[in-house]
């Protein structure tokens, strides 16, 4: 698949140093972080679907810490993308996220009991990928719902096992207000085109 180019959103002012509209705080300076042209891509910058792209030019927000890449896609070329996606390497990793998961959601009981919530916890899992991390909440007994872009993810979530995944974005309406004790979007920010 090739992702389409899209016209650079920095406006550069010198060889390491450029303006951008930052998504977080506004217009501010942004100096460059990573160029992706080079021979190598740290590991952190990867991504799992490989053969996709490493990344693009990657840019730090002088005031806030924000990096992002030099492009962005339209709405309608970010949702075909998701919807070709299929991330097989995803699920074969799933003893090492499931661990990482177990820690998220004891950080999370923690915190809940804190503050004196205890039972019947109800979760939403906004980017919920295949259902790794609700499939963990579950175990705990609480109540799980995911979102996904996906489909390709979205039937694997299913497939797991949680009925209750609907594909969508963080946009789409999910529940009634205040329904959901937590809600969580692990590794959801860097894929929203607008964070702020």
């Amino acid at each position: 698949m090739n992702i389409p180019t899209r016209p650079s959103r920095v406006r550069r002012t010198g060889k390491n140093s450029a303006l951008v509209l930052c998504a977080v705080c506004g217009e501010a300076p942004a100096c460059l972080h990573l160029l992706a042209r080079s021979d190598h891509i740290p590991l952190r910058y990867r991504i799992t679907e490989e053969r996709l792209a490493t990344c693009w030019d990657l840019w730090r927000c002088k005031r806030c810490g924000l990096v992002s890449s030099d492009w962005q896609l339209t709405d309608e070329e970010l949702q075909q993308l998701y919807r070709d996606m299929r991330d097989e390497l995803y699920d074969q990793e799933e003893a090492s996220r499931r661990r990482t998961f177990r820690s998220n959601l004891s950080f999370i009981a923690r915190f809940l009991t804190k503050n004196g919530h205890r039972e019947n916890v109800s979760l939403l899992d906004i980017g919920c990928a295949t259902g790794l991390f609700l499939l963990e909440a579950r175990e705990r007994g609480w109540a799980v719902e995911g979102i996904d872009i996906c489909p390709w993810a979205v039937q694997r979530a299913r497939e797991h096992g949680i009925a209750t995944v609907h594909e969508g974005t963080v946009y789409s309406s999910v529940g009634e207000e205040g329904q959901f004790d937590v809600v969580t979007i692990l590794d959801y920010l860097e894929h929203d085109p607008d964070p702020g």
